[in-house]
């Protein structure tokens, strides 16, 4: 029987990781991944993604049977190894065999699989995917550990899905079946922190066990825009004030539940208050003049006291996920595998 596989897992949003080549001593796989959020809420693109597989350069150089499997929550896996390739060429790795795993991206073929009878229910409620009317921006298939298992089954160290659940990672790389329980307790130990696992191969096919897969649609979700401001005077932070600003906000037509704020007296003589403020609302632009308001009421109710914007309002859109599934046999992938001097030009 083939010896048991040691797994490491890190989130991508994480970067390189701190210790270096030391950080996967011992580990036959890596595993990074990342939610379907991240690419869009601008904590993870393209750039920091491809600086963070970058950072096992060096793990690939000193142990040749390193692999690592890189699920990108939806990015674009070619345009990642193509921002990966170079790094690891100018350090001289320019051999590493890097697999790129298309076909999760589906935003196109939404109507499609609609008109050939996959509704897109929510998973949880059940609702149609008609009925949602917000701004459709992505939708990622989860790819299976098939797929992943094909990709490193083809020669590929360095694997890059478009997007996958950390159970497909799991079983694909160390060749169990989906739903082993091998596999629930690896992403359990993941989840609470712990690792590296070991997991023991099996003669079981590592393949989704049921005939749909998971698919993330993520729609933009109005808007948030937040406002630091700092000001004289602890009376502009009481809660008698907050509730005030709290009151005309939502007299303009806000959901009470669509403002938060938060005042932080000052801590000593001289140091200023802070007050700090999110609001929510389907419009930029609303979202953005209910804060321009918001520190109007607080130049008043601090007597006149100068205020500083040390984070002047700004608007950014929210998302939030639609997850759903779809046939299996209506998502496609492909494996692709070249040298990394291959995908310099991707």
């Amino acid at each position: 029987m083939a010896p048991p596989v040691r797994l490491a897992r890190r989130r991508l949003i994480e970067g390189p990781p701190p210790a270096g080549v030391s950080a996967f001593e011992g580990v036959g796989v890596v595993l990074l991944d990342s939610d379907p959020l991240a690419p869009l809420d601008g904590s993870l693109g393209e750039a920091s993604t491809a600086t963070a597989i970058a950072g096992l350069g060096g793990a690939f150089y000193l142990d040749p049977e390193l692999i690592a499997v890189a699920a990108l929550g939806g990015q674009d896996p070619a345009a990642v190894a193509g921002r990966v390739a170079p790094v690891f060429c100018g350090a001289g790795n320019d051999a590493l065999p890097i697999a790129v795993v298309r076909g999760h991206d589906l935003l196109d073929e939404l109507e499609e699989l609609m008109r050939g009878g996959a509704p897109l229910a929510h998973a949880e409620t059940g609702d149609p995917y008609t009925r949602l009317t917000a701004p459709t921006v992505a939708a990622s298939a989860r790819l299976g550990a098939d797929a992943v298992a094909a990709a490193i089954g083809n020669g590929g160290r360095l694997v890059v899905v478009g997007h996958a659940s950390v159970e497909s990672l799991v079983a694909g790389s160390a060749g169990v079946a989906f739903d082993s329980p091998a596999v629930g307790e690896a992403v359990k130990a993941f989840s609470c922190g712990c690792g590296p696992v070991e997991v023991e191969p099996s003669t079981a096919t590592p393949q989704q066990p049921t005939s749909s897969t998971p698919v993330d649609i993520v729609y933009r979700d109005g808007f948030a825009a937040t406002a630091v401001i700092a000001t004289q005077g602890p009376q502009a932070v009481s809660e008698t004030a907050l509730d005030h600003l709290r009151a005309e906000l939502t007299s303009d037509g806000l959901a009470e539940a669509d403002v938060h704020l938060e005042g932080y007296a000052p801590a000593g003589e001289g140091l200023q208050a802070i007050v700090l403020a999110c609001v929510t609302a389907p419009q930029a632009d609303r979202a953005e003049q209910a804060l321009m308001r918001l520190r109007a009421i607080t130049a008043a109710s601090a007597g006149g006291a100068r205020l500083h914007d040390l984070c002047p309002a700004q608007a950014f859109p929210r998302y939030k996920v639609w997850p759903t599934s779809v046939p299996s046999d209506l998502v496609g992938w492909s494996v692709e595998v070249r040298e990394t001097r291959g995908w310099t030009e991707a």
